[in-house]
């Protein structure tokens, strides 16, 4: 602990002078785990066909050459968008910046109407479903 008559250092003045703002870089850690939950949610919905794949995969009877020629196929099919996008993103930098630029600031403004329509859709796909279950049951 510094003694009370001692100066405060000129850097720590600046940083007490500069306001804080808001989000993950505040130290805040709401925005960081709502960040790290949407990405799991996201990592799992993603995983499943790849789930899928490897247990038909796992089922089949086929040789090793076979089944991991095709999931080496399977994974080159679901990687190459996101690489060619990257390529082309990294080719066209000037010219694509201002798209996305556009399409950044829409996802912004419409990402809560649009989380709340899916929310709804998965609720009224949910209810559908139960309603569809209960009718079918033999009574």
């Amino acid at each position: 602990m510094r003694p009370p008559h001692e100066p405060v250092p000129q850097h720590r003045q600046a940083l007490r002078a500069h306001p804080r703002t808001r989000g993950p870089a505040s130290g805040a850690p709401l925005p960081a785990v709502g960040l790290a939950l949407a990405a799991t949610a996201l990592e799992v919905v993603t995983m499943v066909p790849y789930l899928a794949a490897v247990g038909l995969l796992a089922n089949a009877d086929l040789a090793w050459q076979v089944i991991g020629g095709a999931l080496a196929g399977y994974c080159v099919v679901m990687i190459l968008p996101a690489v060619l996008l990257g390529a082309v993103r990294i080719a066209a930098h000037d010219r694509a910046e201002p798209v996305l630029q556009r399409i950044n600031d829409w996802f912004t403004r419409n990402s809560a109407k649009a989380l709340g329509w899916t929310v709804g859709g998965i609720g009224i796909g949910t209810a559908l479903n139960a309603v569809l279950a209960l009718l079918a049951e033999p009574a």
